[in-house]
C-alpha cells in the first residue's frame, strides 16, 4: 500500500484489544437475522449492516452483554457480535436488526425511582427519548445515557432536581418479546417494495457487493418455519448460493439419543443445504446457540484456507468451556454418542483432546449419501466454485458468440480451475464445451452452456490403523 504524504509531527493511537481487525473472511461471511437493543444507540431497523469489529457493531446496533438471570435479555444479534468479534475475531459479519422501537414498545407507568449519586438507573429497555420526570425537563433538569447494563437518568447540578431523594419517573420501553417469527422471516411490502428479515439478504450484494456464505438466526432457527425460511434463502437472486446452520431443541432433561427423532419431527431440517447443530455451548460463564460458533469456525476454517472452504470444520476447535442445555446442565459425549449424532446428520461437539466441533454432514444425512449434498465441506465448495464462475465471468455476457469466445471462455475457466486442484481445493476439475450441451437453437437464441466437472475432497472419515506383534523381530534376536 502506498504511503501517503506527511509532513509535521503526530501520534498514532495503536488498536485495542476490541478494537484489532478481524480476520477477513471471504466464503464463510456470516448473515444473521435477530435482534439488537438499537434504541440505545439510534440504530438501523430491516437493513443490512456489513460490519468488521466490536466497537463498530456495538455503536450501530448497541449492546447488552449476558446475563446470568436472562441469557442475552432477548438480543440475539448481541450474541453473534459478542462471539464472532470477541471470541473467534472473525469478521465482518452482514447483520440485520428486525427489532423497532417504534412497533415493540410498552408504556411504563409513572413510578417512583431513589436518585443516588444524583443518578437514577432505569431498565437497559428504556427509551431515551420518552423518558417523562415529573416537574423536569431534559436538558436542563436531567440527562439520559446508556451504560453496559442500564438507562441512567442524571441529575443536573443546579436544576430543579437537584438534591431531591427521589423522582416520578414514566417512560416507553422496548420489549423484544413482542417480536415474533414473522418479523424474522420478514418480506416486501408491496406497495413501497421495502424488504425485511429475511428477504434482505437479496440485497447484500447490491448494497455492500458482498456475498454471505452462512445463514444463521440464533433462537429462532429452532422453528420449523423460520428454518424453511433460511432454506429457501440459500439460493440467493436465483444464481447465487450459500448455506444454512440451524439448532436442534436443547431442553433440560434431553437425552442425546432423542435429538434425531426432533430433527425428523421438525420435518424443515433435512436439506443438503442446511446443518442442524447440537446442543448450546458455554463460554466464560456466557451460552451461546451452537450455530453461532459453528458459524464462527467455519469462517476461521475458511480463511486459513486461502479463503476457500475446501476444509471441513469438523474437528476444529471450539472456543468454549462446556455443551450444555438450556437449563446449563453439561453434555458430555463419549465418541460413540457423539459420532450416533453425526449418523444421523446432526454436528455436535466433542471433548477428546479440547473441545472441537464433531460432525462432517448436512442435514441431508443419512437419506442422501452423495458426497454433494452429504458432506459440508463437498457442498460448501462446490457452492462456493458456482459463485465464483458466476461473477467472475459475469462481464462475459454478451459478448459476441464466436468460436473465439467459447475457447476463450473455457481455457480461463480451465486455469482457474487448474490452481485449485494445485492447491488441493479440488482434486481435479476441468471445462468441457460439448456438442450434446448445446443444439443448434440455443446457440442462434445466444445461449451458452459449457460444463463444469469438479470433484472436491471429501473429509477423512476414518483412518483405521491395523496393529500387529511382529513375531519376525523376536527371532531376529538369534540372528
Amino acid at each position: 500500500m502506498a504511503k501517503t504524504f506527511f509532513h509535521g509531527n503526530r501520534v498514532i493511537r495503536l488498536p485495542g484489544a476490541d478494537d484489532q481487525p478481524a480476520i477477513e473472511v471471504t466464503s464463510g461471511l456470516t448473515f444473521v437475522v435477530g435482534t439488537a437493543p438499537v434504541h440505545t444507540v439510534g440504530g438501523a431497523v430491516n437493513e443490512v449492516l456489513r460490519l468488521s469489529a466490536f466497537p463498530e457493531a456495538q455503536a450501530a446496533l448497541g449492546f447488552r452483554d449476558y446475563r446470568d438471570e436472562d441469557g442475552w435479555g432477548g438480543y440475539t444479534l448481541c450474541e453473534v457480535m459478542d462471539n464472532h468479534f470477541r471470541e473467534y475475531r472473525v469478521g465482518p459479519v452482514l447483520f440485520v436488526n428486525v427489532l423497532d422501537p417504534a412497533r415493540h414498545r410498552r408504556t411504563v407507568a409513572q413510578t417512583d425511582y431513589p436518585v443516588t449519586d444524583r443518578q437514577v438507573r432505569l431498565p437497559f429497555e428504556a427509551i431515551a427519548d420518552t423518558i417523562a420526570v415529573q416537574g423536569g425537563q431534559l436538558g436542563v433538569d436531567f440527562g439520559v445515557f446508556y451504560d453496559s447494563d442500564a438507562c441512567v437518568l442524571e441529575v443536573i447540578t443546579g436544576g430543579i432536581l437537584a438534591g431531591a431523594s427521589s423522582v416520578q419517573v414514566a417512560y416507553d420501553a422496548v420489549d423484544p418479546g413482542m417480536v415474533t417469527k414473522l418479523d424474522i422471516i420478514g418480506g416486501q411490502d408491496v406497495a413501497t417494495g421495502a424488504r425485511s428479515g429475511f428477504e434482505l439478504i437479496s440485497s447484500c450484494i447490491p448494497r455492500h457487493r458482498t456475498l454471505p456464505g452462512t445463514i444463521i438466526c440464533p433462537k429462532w432457527s429452532l422453528d420449523p418455519d423460520v428454518a424453511a425460511v433460511m432454506d429457501a434463502k440459500t439460493v440467493i437472486s436465483g444464481i447465487l448460493f450459500a448455506s444454512a446452520l440451524v439448532d436442534l431443541p436443547a431442553e433440560a432433561g434431553t437425552h442425546y439419543a432423542r435429538v434425531p427423532g426432533l430433527k425428523a419431527d421438525a420435518g424443515s431440517f433435512t436439506s443438503g443445504d442446511m446443518t442442524p447443530c447440537w446442543p448450546k455451548l458455554r463460554r466464560r460463564g456466557k451460552v451461546y446457540h451452537y450455530s453461532t460458533h459453528m458459524a464462527a469456525v467455519m469462517a476461521r476454517t475458511d480463511a486459513e484456507s486461502d479463503g476457500i472452504p475446501s476444509v471441513s470444520p469438523s474437528n476444529k476447535r471450539l472456543i468454549a468451556d462446556a455443551a450444555v442445555l438450556d437449563d446449563g446442565t453439561e453434555v458430555l459425549l463419549e465418541l460413540p454418542e457423539a459420532n450416533y449424532l453425526n449418523a444421523n446428520g446432526i454436528v455436535t461437539a466433542l471433548n477428546l483432546t479440547g473441545w472441537a466441533v464433531w460432525g462432517n454432514y448436512t442435514g441431508a444425512y443419512p437419506d442422501r449419501k452423495h458426497p454433494q449434498y452429504a458432506f459440508l465441506s463437498v457442498n460448501r465448495m462446490l457452492k462456493f466454485l458456482a459463485n465464483r464462475i458466476v461473477l467472475g465471468y459475469w462481464a462475459r455476457v454478451d459478448e459476441r458468440m464466436t468460436m473465439r469466445f467459447l475457447d476463450s471462455l473455457a481455457d480461463e475457466a480451465n486455469i482457474e480451475l487448474n490452481g485449485l486442484v494445485r492447491n488441493d481445493h479440488l482434486i481435479s476439475g476441468r471445462v468441457e464445451t460439448l456438442r450434446e450441451d448445446n443444439p443448434s437453437e440455443d446457440l442462434m437464441a445466444g445461449i451458452v452452456r459449457p460444463r463444469i466437472k469438479a470433484t472436491p475432497p471429501s473429509p477423512v472419515q476414518e483412518i483405521t490403523w491395523l496393529l500387529e506383534y511382529d513375531m519376525a523381530a523376536v527371532m531376529a534376536l538369534f540372528g
